[in-house]
């Protein structure tokens, strides 16, 4: 939510797409596939189950488990909490908030939840032909200004609203000599320094990557053009993954087997990029930090790499021991020494700069996978997954949000 996502968000669907079409509408699933779910390219178009009756979610993800009790581990020793879903049968992709009463979390099946300080309240994203569409990652520059985006369109809304929260969409272009191309993220600085992230296989089988820029929404829509246009691998499927920056003269994209591209912005129509050294083959799922020399990228086999200063005083990838060799998908922290990077295998680790723990979650299904972390400060940080959302407030073993 399974290798890279299977390499978060692979090009089985792009192959997939071009043979039979992205699936739409006819192309429905079964509830018990749906629950299944754990790949993010899945194009699924299942109907979102009806929530319990009792509204509640279980440690297993069935809402009629004779194990659970509302007291059966549903807080870890380190203050993670299982929090009630609108609904505990989907897979959550990407999670941000603009403050700790306007969180949004998106994921299969259409879904897009929505956090007030309160509670979760939930809507369906669909397609032009009613289907309920999938949503791989979720961004904003406040609450008026939302960005998310399914495997082949970008949306943008003015807000949340509890009845008819309205999406505004953008199909990204194709090119002939490439497959159909996939959204891979979307990062910016502000609402008029907005960055996308596209990737796709070209008909030799190489990877084919993709970067936008847009000033903002405008209208009803948004003017993309190019800032990095075409970067191509010699690898199959060599696709760049993820994407953040500290500023907009300070932005890097991370991607598969390693590479990780950076650039000092979008000046003059145009962004130059740099390639530095990764110190990794593994493919790097995620990218974040606080300062221009204070980067961290997450990745399979549990690599992570840090931005700093090495002995000699320059900057470079340094290698950190994260501890697990299972797959990191998101990475998030309050500061330089609180740090949070989640993955695969339920893992949650805990970083002070310097070094890494494995932090214990809530009881889970068996390699449960996490695929977003975010919070709006030290006491308040949450995580979502396969069928469930956990939430941290910093009172370790008082059990935080029900």
């Amino acid at each position: 939510m399974m290798r890279r996502m299977a390499a978060v968000r692979t090009n089985l669907w792009l192959i997939t797409a071009l043979v039979f079409g992205v699936r739409t509408a006819g192309c429905a699933s079964s509830e018990d596939d749906l629950s299944a779910q754990t790949n993010p390219d899945e194009q699924d178009a299942q109907t979102i189950p009806p929530v319990p009756v009792d509204g509640g979610s279980r440690p297993n993800g069935d809402a009629t488990s004779d194990a659970y009790t509302q007291a059966d581990e549903r807080c870890s020793a380190d203050g993670w909490c299982r929090v009630d879903m609108p609904n505990d049968r989907i897979a959550l992709f990407g999670i941000w908030g603009s403050s700790k009463d306007d969180v949004w979390a998106v994921g299969s099946s259409g879904a897009v939840f929505h956090w007030n300080g309160t509670s979760w309240a939930a809507q369906r994203n669909l397609t032009d032909a009613g289907q309920p569409q999938p949503l791989f990652g979720i961004w904003g520059s406040g609450p008026k200004d939302v960005w998310a985006y399914s495997a082949n369109e970008i949306l943008h809304t003015d807000g949340w609203n509890d009845t008819q929260t309205v999406w505004s969409k953008v199909e990204v272009s194709r090119k002939i000599d490439t497959l159909p191309e996939a959204i891979r993220g979307i990062w910016g600085s502000s609402a008029t320094d907005v960055w996308m992230l596209l990737g796709g296989t070209g008909m030799s089988g190489a990877g084919m990557s993709k970067c936008w820029h847009s000033y903002g929404w405008d209208g009803g829509t948004t003017q993309m053009t190019a800032a990095l246009d075409l970067y191509k691998s010699a690898s199959t499927g060599a696709n760049f993954l993820g994407m953040w920056g500290t500023g907009p003269g300070d932005i890097w994209i991370v991607g598969e087997n390693g590479r990780i591209l950076h650039t000092d912005g979008y000046w003059g129509g145009m962004a130059e990029w740099t390639q530095p050294n990764s110190n990794t083959r593994s493919h790097l799922n995620a990218v974040w930090g606080t300062a221009p020399d204070d980067v961290w990228a997450a990745g399979e086999d549990g690599a992570l790499r840090h931005w700093t200063y090495n002995e000699g005083g320059e900057l470079h990838w340094g290698i950190s021991d994260s501890t697990t060799t299972s797959v990191l998908r998101s990475i998030w922290g309050s500061s330089a020494t609180d740090i949070w990077v989640v993955g695969d295998d339920d893992t949650i680790l805990h970083g002070n700069g310097s070094t890494w723990s494995r932090s214990q979650a809530p009881s889970l299904p068996p390699g449960t996978p996490l695929y977003g972390v975010w919070g709006s400060g030290p006491d308040d940080v949450w995580i979502v997954g396969q069928r469930v959302i956990l939430h941290r407030d910093g009172k370790a073993g008082t059990g935080g949000v029900q």
